[in-house]
């Protein structure tokens, strides 16, 4: 935890109560590098808006698509719920 930089940000999730970062590390999607808050709570990476917003030589660098469950980063389409799977076909 010695690498991590210290924050004063907490985070609220859900009806719970305040959860304070325990520090921001830096992470890189796809070349680009940003600092994300570190909580100690047993939920999944999240990616604040302040980051999906980010522009770069002014032009975005994600763009989000919740109907289609879809992120754009840099002009390549990545599904937020993973790899298309068959339907199920029961055999006969």
């Amino acid at each position: 935890m010695k690498s991590l930089k210290k924050s004063k940000n907490s985070f609220i999730f859900g009806d719970g109560p305040p959860t304070p970062s325990i520090g921001i590390a830096k992470i890189s999607i796809r070349g680009y590098v940003f600092e994300i808050d570190i909580v100690l709570r047993d939920i999944p990476g999240l990616i604040g808006m302040d980051i999906l917003s980010s522009k770069y030589n002014n032009r975005g660098i994600f763009s989000l698509n919740l109907g289609e469950r879809t992120i754009m980063i840099d002009d390549e389409k990545v599904s937020l719920l993973g790899k298309k799977r068959r339907p199920f076909t029961p055999s006969q």
